[in-house]
C-alpha cells in the first residue's frame, strides 16, 4: 500500500514538472512572436518557418532543431545562439549578428547571409547564399 502511494506521488510530481517545462517553452514562443525579444530562451524544436523575425533579439537562445525555413531574420541578434541541426532553408539572415552562434549540422541551403556578421566575427560578402562568402 505504501509503495503504491509513493509511486502515485512520484508520477504526479513528474507530470507537474513536465507540464511546467512545456508551459515554459510555449511562453517563450509567444514572447518571440509578440515582442521579438527572447534572450537565452528555450526554443528547441520550435517551428518558426516563414515567420517575420526582423531585428529579433535571440541572443544565447537554444534553437536546436528549430525550423526557421523561409523565416526573415535580417538584422537579428543571434549572438551565441545554438542553431545545432536547425532547418535554415532559404531563411534571410542578411545583416544578422551570428557571432559565436553554433551552426553544427544546420541545414543552410539557400539561406541568405549577405552582410551578416559570421560566427567568427567576419562580415559575409554580398551574395552569400548557403554559406558565408568572406
Amino acid at each position: 500500500m505504501a509503495r503504491n502511494i509513493s509511486f502515485t506521488v512520484t508520477i504526479i510530481v513528474v507530470l507537474v514538472f513536465l507540464s511546467a517545462v512545456c508551459a515554459f517553452s510555449s511562453s517563450d514562443v509567444d514572447k518571440v512572436l509578440s515582442t521579438k525579444e527572447c534572450q537565452g530562451c528555450n526554443l528547441r524544436n520550435e517551428d518558426f518557418s516563414g515567420t517575420n523575425l526582423v531585428a529579433a533579439n535571440l541572443s544565447n537562445a537554444n534553437l536546436t532543431g528549430a525550423n526557421l525555413s523561409e523565416a526573415n531574420l535580417s538584422n537579428a541578434n543571434l549572438t551565441g545562439a545554438n542553431l545545432t541541426n536547425a532547418n535554415l532553408f532559404e531563411a534571410n539572415f542578411s545583416k544578422a549578428n551570428l557571432t559565436d552562434a553554433n551552426l553544427t549540422g544546420a541545414h543552410l541551403f539557400g539561406a541568405n547571409f549577405s552582410n551578416a556578421l559570421w560566427t567568427d566575427g567576419t562580415i559575409c560578402g554580398e551574395g552569400s547564399f548557403g554559406k558565408c562568402k568572406k
